[in-house]
């Protein structure tokens, strides 16, 4: 878990300085060893009470902020649903879907408005109707 946290602090460093490409790769070290310690299997599915999922949902949208700003879209987009699996709520394609509670976690919000991003660019460069998730809901 510390080494969890030492990594997204050191990719936050690295995205507040620009360096892009270095933390996107610092994301992914924080991601792939979570995967090595068994935290998830090889389909993405992750332990159930897993102690670090909020830990790690915030490391998925930190790293779709950077795909964002690297034209990695679609990845962006992978990213924000992983993150909001992990956040306990789940993208929603109904915009009457209420919003997130306002003592919900910050990352949340961000989530949303990341993965609204990613699906808005993803529709306008294949240049097809896209369903943007207009709110996520709390499943936990």
């Amino acid at each position: 878990m510390k080494e969890l946290q030492r990594l997204k602090e050191q990719g936050n460093t690295l995205f507040r300085q620009g360096d892009l490409t270095a933390a996107l790769k610092t994301y992914t070290a924080a991601i792939n060893q979570a995967r090595a310690a068994g935290l998830y299997n090889a389909r993405h599915h992750w332990r159930p009470g897993l102690p670090q999922a909020g830990l790690l949902g915030t490391i998925y949208s930190n790293r779709a902020a950077v795909a964002l700003k690297l034209e990695r879209y679609e990845q962006a987009v992978w990213d924000c649903t992983m993150a909001a699996q992990l956040l306990g709520v789940q993208l929603a394609e109904d915009v009457h879907q209420p919003p997130p509670p306002a003592d919900a976690d910050p990352v949340v919000g961000k989530t949303l408005l990341r993965a609204a991003k990613a699906y808005e660019m993803v529709c306008a460069i294949t240049a097809r109707p896209c369903c943007l998730p207009g709110a996520l809901v709390r499943t936990s």
